[in-house]
């Protein structure tokens, strides 16, 4: 699967929009909530997810204080070639 922070994907034409997806973990551990981004976006269908953004923020917990890492971004359908774009 095709995950970029760009807006398209360069040799490719998106044919399909499939919707907003995202992954969020309380391990501040960024590679797992992209896993849980991926595995949203292949379940409604989409090969690529383009507009990839991550973002961190505290949570407060007793006594201590936890990353929460979220990615989102848009989950498409991207053609490989210009023929499988126009069908």
């Amino acid at each position: 699967m095709i995950i970029t922070t760009t807006h398209t994907v360069e040799t490719k034409g998106i044919k399909e929009y499939k919707g907003i997806v995202f992954g969020e973990s309380a391990s501040s551990d960024p590679a797992h909530a992209m896993d849980l981004l991926r595995e949203q976006a292949r379940r409604i269908g989409a090969n690529a997810v383009v507009g990839v953004s991550l973002h961190y923020a505290p949570v407060e917990a007793e006594n201590s204080t936890m990353l929460m890492v979220v990615a989102y971004g848009t989950a498409v359908f991207v053609a490989d070639s210009e023929a499988e774009l126009m069908q």
